[in-house]
């Protein structure tokens, strides 16, 4: 397929997964006064981040292996019409199990829309082309993330009858992933490449994962990302209190502007340096590389004590994730047969959300300890991480 073929396409997906990451986005600056409202905790709150992720685990596999037989636009619709139902029993929620339902649902239904839109790149975009590809949907997934936020804040000050101010950002979620919905059912065509069939629905988790670690380093691969995942979202989760422990004059505005500086990093990286890296060096430096960069903002970030240093710390950290998460899943998606695209992106993606769990829970264990103690087992397992990429992967 000519570059201009898989153009309009490929614009109407990165499109999809934008709308979709500023649904999710809006209900980011909510979530933890929603809970608080209905009689939560800290503690529920990490249960609640948590739920999300684990629903990705059990369902982003499932979705991979489904859209190898049936094709990628049914799943993919199936995932944005489910996000907008999500969002919606989240706005109507007047207890702790409706909130947790609504987030599980989220997490069941992002499982099938984001790691099949990755498995449609791979059926659409040349292999010299994908790792580029794999940047500009990380450039819109950060723009969708960086903006969600805005947008939710905004929507929550609004009043509109006897609407909460929880209810409308919900809502507004839910509309805009709907519109997403009927774009994608008018404009979103389904791949033209021949289906085998992929990996039997009925063949478990560690089947699958036997099926697709059998090529060229690929279980490898997918343990780098793994590790990479582990440690960075370990970070994410704490990266509030982290900040805080190193200025106690940090509040919720300081920490908008950093993430906001860590967003825009992101993006620019995905969007503009992606390409001539993997141009110039391949993949597999540039992956190399992008884990030095979150070494070295690792080993920096327990000297912060001000704002401007934690800004600093926080650019090779970005760097490294902006350049590791796209050269990662394009190196993946040029090992695989096309027929178990869906089962690798699906696999790769249950096995990172596990990883975010896992990462958060580690994070806050660590934290309670020593908040400089997560930054040294990072460094640890990074270190050992590059060291077998090094060694092994060619």
């Amino acid at each position: 397929m000519s570059q201009e073929e898989y153009k309009k396409p490929l614009i109407l997906l990165l499109l999809a997964v934008f709308v979709d990451l500023v649904g999710f986005g809006i209900l980011i600056p909510i979530l933890p006064f929603f809970l608080v409202f209905l009689g939560g905790d800290e503690l529920t709150l990490s249960w609640l981040l948590a739920i999300y992720s684990l629903a990705q685990f059990i369902a982003a596999p499932l979705w991979g292996k489904l859209s190898d037989k049936i094709g990628r636009r049914p799943v993919i619709l199936v995932g944005l019409i489910g996000s907008s139902v999500s969002f919606t029993v989240f706005g109507l929620a007047q207890s702790m199990f409706l909130l947790f339902f609504a987030r599980f649902l989220a997490g069941i239904f992002t499982g099938a829309s984001l790691p099949t839109a990755r498995a449609y790149i791979a059926d659409i975009v040349p292999k010299e082309r994908r790792a580029v590809t794999y940047g500009m949907m990380g450039a819109a997934f950060g723009l969708g993330f960086t903006l969600g936020p805005v947008i939710g804040s905004v929507l929550s000050s609004l009043t509109i009858g006897d609407l909460s101010s929880y209810a409308i950002p919900s809502f507004g979620a839910a509309i805009l992933t709907f519109l997403n919905f009927i774009g994608a059912v008018i404009w979103l065509p389904e791949p033209s490449i021949a289906r085998n069939g992929g990996i039997e629905s009925r063949k478990s988790l560690i089947d699958t994962l036997k099926t697709v670690v059998q090529y060229d380093y690929v279980g490898l691969l997918i343990s780098t990302y793994a590790m990479i995942i582990l440690i960075f979202s370990g970070f994410e989760a704490m990266f509030p209190l982290f900040s805080n422990a190193a200025d106690p004059t940090i509040d919720e505005t300081s920490m908008g502007y950093v993430f906001g500086v860590i967003g825009v990093v992101i993006v620019i990286v995905q969007g503009g340096v992606i390409k001539p890296a993997v141009a110039k060096y391949g993949e597999i430096v540039v992956i190399k590389v992008g884990i030095v960069f979150l070494i070295v903002g690792f080993f920096v970030f327990p000297f912060t004590n001000s704002i401007a240093t934690i800004i600093l710390a926080a650019v090779p950290l970005a760097i490294g994730a902006g350049l590791t998460n796209p050269a990662l899943t394009s190196e993946i998606s040029k090992r695989v047969p096309s027929e178990i695209q869906g089962s690798a992106m699906g696999l790769n993606s249950g096995i990172s959300a596990l990883m975010r769990v896992l990462g958060m829970l580690i994070a806050g264990f660590m934290y309670k300890i020593n908040y400089v103690l997560h930054f040294r087992f990072g460094i640890i397992l990074l270190c050992i991480t590059l060291l077998i990429m090094s060694i092994r992967v060619k």
